[in-house]
């Protein structure tokens, strides 16, 4: 079986590398669809790899003989231009050096560090240099990538429904009964459906808006619009069609009960909604769900932690911030890449009270505790830097500027309660949506 399998992926590695060799843009749509891959695991003689990292090597090494010597000096200017993103990232890419360093159990640490450090950073300088205006076999556009984007959701929401139905693939028993039922899709949490949709979401809602926008300005009437939508326009079946993904993704991460997933989405929507000009709309929604968290009593005990999962990430900040403060060493470098569990939780585990766990589920701790305060700092500081970007470019691409803030209004949300960076396939999708940030 072994051989089998072996033989299988030599065969799609070698097409797939025939594909990126002739087609490159298509090539990196199906790896971007395909980015849940990392759940398939195999090795290379001692070396444990995934199907994400077999087809983005061969992404990256086309990249390397093809393109590369051309879209480095694009990629060189580029940073000239923006300079001070740059060594923010040079300082987090170090950092994350440091975060393996200071681990005691490097190899485990280092393969952590290939899956969301080196190859995520990798893969967004590519995006960097491919990135064009218009669509070729050779280069990516913007609304290719989120299209992509898109396109990846769809076996997760999917299969989530599936999961909802049947109560077959659930990866934990107390979420199979049907009264207390949450997908998981091909994840061992339902909170990860939401973490992955979540940024995805946001940007096709962008898109959407941009392209009803422009069609109903060409058009007369309400009706009217429909009309020459459904029956003369061929933007009918791209609008169905991303209205359609973000519905069947909204349903999924619905039936994953994921708390933190819904205040993230909310505020990405409020985001997006008031910049693109429904204010009145985006204020009554905040009065309502104002008024929904003051009087339903679940709402209230999430929003104050009062719950048990609420209570849970007190105790791990709890935990986090008493290792931090214990030496410099600590505060200085944290605990290093994966190894949340044996250096900061592990001293107080009871299996009794809390699960185990790898992360602290705060984004300001998790970046902390793994690569350091200094790798911290910059991952924050490059947030901020990505959300003026998107404030200096509003006025060349609107839609798409307000989309890629709702989409990092959402990462960072979601991220004061859980863990949306430290994972092969979101921090790969994360470097995807911020080289979108350079290209308007």
């Amino acid at each position: 079986m072994n051989y089998i399998f072996g033989f299988l992926v030599t065969l799609c590695g070698v097409g797939f590398f025939a594909l990126a060799w002739k087609q490159f843009r298509l090539a990196l749509g199906l790896l971007i669809i395909a980015l849940p891959t990392y759940l398939i695991r195999f090795q290379f003689g001692p070396v444990p790899s995934t199907g994400l990292e077999l087809l983005f090597g061969i992404v990256f090494l086309v990249w390397l003989i093809r393109f590369a010597q051309a879209d480095l000096v694009r990629i060189f200017a580029l940073i000239k231009q923006r300079w001070l993103f740059f060594v923010l990232l040079a300082i987090f890419f170090a950092a994350s050096l440091a975060g393996v360093a200071v681990s005691d159990m490097v190899l485990l640490s280092l393969g952590q560090w290939r899956a969301y450090f080196l190859e995520p950073l990798l893969l967004f300088f590519v995006l960097l240099g491919r990135l064009g205006k218009t669509a070729h076999r050779d280069q990516v556009t913007r609304d290719d990538i989120i299209l992509f984007l898109l396109l990846s959701t769809l076996s997760i929401s999917g299969y989530a429904l599936f999961q909802w139905f049947t109560g077959i693939g659930i990866a934990t028993p107390e979420w199979t009964a049907l009264p207390t039922r949450r997908s998981t899709a091909f994840f061992s949490s339902p909170n990860a459906v939401g973490l992955y949709l979540g940024p995805v979401m946001a940007l096709g809602l962008a898109l959407c808006v941009r392209e009803y926008r422009a069609e109903r300005g060409a058009t007369k009437s309400v009706r009217h619009f429909f009309y020459h939508l459904l029956v003369e326009n061929r933007r009918a079946a791209f609008i169905l069609m991303i209205s359609g993904v973000l519905l069947l993704g909204l349903v999924a991460v619905g039936i994953t009960k994921s708390e933190g997933y819904a205040l993230a989405l909310l505020s990405g929507v409020v985001v997006l909604g008031w910049f693109c000009g429904y204010r009145k709309s985006i204020v009554a929604l905040v009065v309502v769900g104002v008024v929904l968290a003051g009087v339903v009593s679940p709402l209230q005990r999430a929003l104050l932690f009062r719950d048990q999962s609420g209570q849970n990430r007190l105790t791990l900040w709890r935990y986090t911030s008493e290792f931090l403060t214990r030496s410099p060493n600590n505060f200085v470098f944290g605990a290093g890449v994966r190894q949340f569990f044996r250096k900061v939780q592990k001293p107080h585990y009871d299996v009794k009270k809390l699960e185990r766990l790898i992360y602290p589920h705060n984004i300001v701790l998790n970046f902390w505790s793994e690569i350091g305060l200094f790798g911290m700092l910059a991952f924050l500081g490059m947030l901020v830097y990505l959300a003026w970007l998107t404030h200096c470019q509003r006025l060349q691409s609107p839609y798409l500027a307000m989309g890629l803030l709702a989409a990092l209004t959402t990462f960072g949300v979601h991220g004061l309660v859980d863990v949306p960076y430290f994972k092969n396939d979101l921090a790969m999708q994360f470097w995807i949506i911020a080289a979108l940030f350079f290209d308007f």
